[in-house]
């Protein structure tokens, strides 16, 4: 579990690194049903290797300190 500011999606992992990855494999896809789209969703997820989960927290470090750095107000994107 991560700490982050309430109220912070732009610090959330899922919402900058996970759910751009999903919705850039699912980009165009039909789905015959929810469950096809649960278990593609599921496929995506499961292939996540150690290098990309090791991106996500050096991103996530990143906004922390863009965070801090702009004392808890908003700031724009993750880049510096």
């Amino acid at each position: 579990m991560l700490e982050h500011p309430p109220y912070s999606p732009d610090l959330a992992p899922c919402n900058f690194h996970l759910f751009p990855k999903i919705k850039s494999v699912l980009k165009g896809t039909h789905f015959v049903s929810a469950e096809n789209a649960k278990a593609k969703t599921t496929e995506i997820l499961n292939s996540l290797t150690e290098h990309d989960l090791q991106n996500c927290f050096e991103h996530w470090q990143h906004r922390m300190q863009l965070c801090a750095n702009s004392e808890g107000n908003y700031f724009e994107g993750g880049h510096s």
